[in-house]
């Protein structure tokens, strides 16, 4: 599932070629540059030359659900707007890379010193 979301009112697309030069909300941590997107072997990429970068997905939820533009979301925080109706996919079967993991946790700055050491260590055994 494609974690790309948009206001309610808007078909889905079959292909993200049709998204022209939309504002894009995206989280630069966790987005490639350019955004890629995945179907198959097919491999479509999103210029960022209109686009949003917030670092906070919570922000960019709240944005998305109020109508601001087209975004990326972790399927986690997706799914119950898009049962409910609130938001809509709107490139079904295209998807960003899988992440190895995620780990949620509340923000805070500056991040708890033993929430950097776990973090420190998780992203250290994956890179290897």
């Amino acid at each position: 599932m494609l974690p790309s979301k948009l206001h309610p009112g808007v078909s889905p697309l079959r292909t993200p070629d049709k998204l022209g030069a939309r504002n894009i909300l995206y989280n630069p941590e966790s987005q490639s540059s350019p955004i890629s997107l995945y179907h198959n072997d097919q491999c479509y990429e999103l210029e960022k030359k209109n686009s949003q970068a917030i670092n906070q997905t919570l922000v960019i939820y709240d944005l998305l659900r109020q109508g601001a533009g087209i975004g990326l979301l972790p399927d986690y925080m997706a799914e119950p707007s898009i049962a409910n109706g609130e938001l809509i996919q709107i490139c079904p079967g295209w998807h960003t890379p899988g992440w190895p993991i995620c780990l949620v946790y509340p923000y805070q700055n500056p991040t708890p010193a033993k929430l950097k050491a776990v973090l420190d260590i998780l992203l250290e055994s994956i890179q290897r």
